[in-house]
């Protein structure tokens, strides 16, 4: 696969609000501004590299942006830098604007889009990788030989156990619930051996009772064929094929389509 050209721009008014742009010329109407991982306290949009190249070897731009970390409410920071980096990709003229998140990201950007509904701030498709989507599913017990669910996600998200209420908050499944509003289509892939997958699995459940137009997708068996941005590998089949899966979901008629289960 060849290298997409790529550019560092910035998005918004601060120094760090940078971002990289790759395939800035393809000939989509759509825009996939890509949101990292990292436990929402670490990383950076270098582990986009692999997806940016990828979606834009497909015909789409990415465009992969640095957001704050490491504050005392990480989320409130990474949501304003999303609305940030949304309204830029509108400024462009893009027709189509797409987040795409991948785990802690992947959290923020369903929270941002719930949050956002009927303003100019909320994405046309949303795609999550690997997702945080139910906070629910993370506090409970995975079993006998493996305890509590992720305390230290946990953790990161109430400021060490001071501000539990954050949990209530911040949790895309709880507000998905609270709003008459359907947002928009979401692709959610995970795989078997993903640490959150049965968070992403709950929250698709609940979204297909509600009438969301919601795309399940099961990458890979492996546990290398994971759908984490820094587990993705260009070279595997399983990442190929989630590659041209999500372009040809970003492809379709936004709301188009009826909600389907892939593997």
């Amino acid at each position: 696969m060849t290298a997409a050209r790529t550019r560092e721009l910035r998005y918004g008014g601060r120094d760090d609000q940078m971002l990289t742009l790759y395939g800035e010329d393809a000939a989509s109407d759509a825009l996939v501004v890509a949101v990292h991982g990292g436990g929402w306290y670490a990383g950076d949009r270098s582990l986009m590299a692999t997806t940016g190249q990828g979606l834009s070897a497909r015909g789409l731009a990415v465009a992969a942006i640095a957001y704050r970390q490491r504050a005392a409410d990480p989320v409130v920071d990474m949501l304003a830098d999303i609305g940030d980096a949304v309204r830029w990709a509108r400024s462009r003229g893009t027709a189509r604007v797409v987040l795409l998140g991948d785990s802690a990201g992947a959290h923020a950007v369903a929270l941002h889009t719930l949050r956002s509904l009927g303003t100019d701030d909320a994405p046309d498709l949303l795609v999550t990788l690997c997702g945080a989507l139910s906070l629910e599913a993370l506090r409970r017990p995975r079993g006998d030989d493996q305890g509590a669910r992720f305390p230290g996600y946990v953790s990161t998200l109430t400021a060490n156990g001071a501000h539990p209420e954050r949990l209530e908050r911040d949790d895309p499944l709880g507000l998905r619930r609270q709003l008459a509003a359907a947002p928009p289509p979401l692709f959610a892939a995970t795989s078997a051996h993903d640490f959150f997958s049965v968070s992403t699995r709950e929250y698709v459940d609940e979204a297909l009772m509600r009438g969301d137009d919601v795309t399940l997708y099961y990458c890979g068996s492996a546990q290398t064929e994971c759908t984490h941005s820094w587990q993705l590998d260009a070279d595997l089949p399983a990442t190929t094929r989630l590659f041209d899966v999500v372009a040809a979901w970003v492809g379709r008629t936004p709301r188009g389509a009826s909600a389907a289960e892939e593997g």
